[in-house]
């Protein structure tokens, strides 16, 4: 029996070698901490993960690629072979039938950030009629997205999150959604007390890897090597040490804490 399992074993590593291309394709396009690529040599939580990948598939040479979310759209639809990290189903709904995606690896949540002296508080989404969002360019807002079409709430676009917060410092916007796991590695200390974040959700998700299909046969020791992250050591080191403790307990919350998520300010 045994000897039979380890047939079959090698039958689909074999399979997977010879139907997923040799060099696999990573893009994260979050253009804030703690996901953004490095554009030095030093590590941060996206070089991390690509490590794990590469110790789960050591045959594959893994890539990371830093850019941006229109770009990995036109990817998706030219039908390149590629990994997304960092992101949540929903947010690529339009090409349901071309992706796959993993087992959860962190959790996050949606807060509102305002300045210190007009903070912004969340109560629905009437709370933040005749107010203006920062928003970035090429996002979709769900829970805003009435009220800005009716004029109720005023969009203003810019390019990346240090862009948003700068408008909020220059009166040209209220608020900016932002993640609590770029709250807690964006600012320090003494910068978070220039802003107000608001200790209501906007909303909690998951945050996964996404695959073209192409790659569904990776899926199986992907999602292995995910669960493993928590009762690694290793890994929860270097969480604490990019984020801190708050940081290292999103990649460990189970579902009850997820619904449950609050902001700390």
């Amino acid at each position: 029996m045994r000897a039979l399992w380890c047939i079959f074993m090698l039958l689909g590593l074999s399979c997977v070698s010879a139907t997923v291309p040799s060099t696999i394709h990573v893009y994260v396009y979050h253009d804030f901490a703690p996901y953004v690529v490095k554009d030095d040599a030093s590590h941060g939580l996206s070089e991390y993960f690509v490590q794990t990948l590469q110790t789960t598939f050591p045959n594959k040479a893994i890539q990371l690629h830093k850019t941006s979310k229109p770009h990995i759209m036109k990817k998706i639809e030219a039908g390149d072979s590629l990994i997304i990290l960092w992101v949540n189903p929903l947010w690529f709904g339009k090409y349901t039938h071309q992706l796959v995606y993993s087992t959860p690896i962190t959790w996050d949540s949606d807060h509102l950030l305002s300045h210190a002296d007009t903070p912004v508080s969340y109560n629905g989404v009437t709370s933040l009629y005749g107010k203006t969002q920062c928003g970035l360019a090429g996002h979709f807002y769900n829970f805003v997205d009435a009220a800005i079409k009716t004029g109720k709430i005023t969009l203003h676009q810019e390019k990346n999150m240090p862009d948003c917060v700068a408008a909020i410092n220059k009166g040209l916007a209220d608020y900016v959604v932002i993640d609590k796991s770029a709250w807690l590695n964006m600012f320090t200390p003494i910068q978070k007390k220039q802003y107000y974040l608001s200790h209501e959700a906007v909303d909690s998700f998951s945050r996964s890897a996404l695959l073209t299909r192409d790659l569904s046969p990776l899926l199986p020791a992907l999602n292995t090597s995910i669960n493993a992250l928590r009762h690694s050591p290793h890994w929860q080191t270097k969480m604490k040490t990019i984020g801190g403790d708050e940081f290292l307990d999103l990649f460990n919350l189970d579902l009850f804490e997820i619904i449950e998520l609050q902001a700390q300010p």
